[in-house]
């Protein structure tokens, strides 16, 4: 939680000025800290991050704002903005 606060507080992707974006914070943080778990916990598997809010998460469909996609880089995820996207990421 205290991540997702800093996120918001400092201005970080997916938080934007005039826009509430505690929720999508939480789940961003959420989602990075049980990735984090899992990779210390020896996990080596394809990680791919779902969402079709490209507004909040990215530049463009295809593109990760920079905030972000240094999260993602750090953890080995990738990012796809559909379902579809995410099984071609994952060979499925």
């Amino acid at each position: 939680m205290s991540r997702a606060v800093a996120r918001v507080l400092h201005g970080r992707a997916p938080s934007r000025r005039g826009k509430d974006s505690t929720k999508d914070c939480i789940i961003l943080e959420t989602y990075l800290d049980h990735v984090r778990n899992a990779r210390q916990g020896g996990f080596t598997a394809s990680v791919v991050f779902v969402s079709s809010n490209t507004r909040d998460y990215a530049t463009s469909s295809a593109r990760l704002s920079q905030d972000i996609a240094s999260d993602f880089a750090a953890l080995l995820v990738s990012y796809a903005p559909n379902m579809a996207a995410a099984k071609a990421l994952l060979s499925l």
